[in-house]
């Protein structure tokens, strides 16, 4: 039987749509191991969420600028069974 991963490591951020923020945040998520990222205005370019990796799933929400984003780190190789519930903001 495989040993499953028991818990789950999480970050929380508000990167104010920095990109020097993002970049540092990035630099957290790779070096500490951290499974999800709860990210309160993320860097944008054209409306989109950018600079982190191609290997991070995130899920963005927001008409035009995204608002809020949560960032999966695929690195980490048990975390592809967690998937977001989307909550819309009243």
């Amino acid at each position: 039987m495989s040993k499953r991963q028991t818990t789950i490591k999480c970050a929380q951020l508000n990167l104010q749509h920095s990109r020097t923020a993002t970049c540092n945040m990035t630099q957290l998520i790779l070096q500490n191991n951290i499974d999800v990222a709860f990210v309160q205005e993320p860097y944008t370019v054209p409306n989109n969420v950018a600079e982190f990796p191609k290997s991070f799933r995130i899920f963005a929400h927001g008409g035009g600028r995204k608002r809020s984003a949560i960032f999966i780190n695929n690195n980490n190789n048990n975390n592809n069974n967690i998937n977001p519930l989307e909550i819309r903001q009243l």
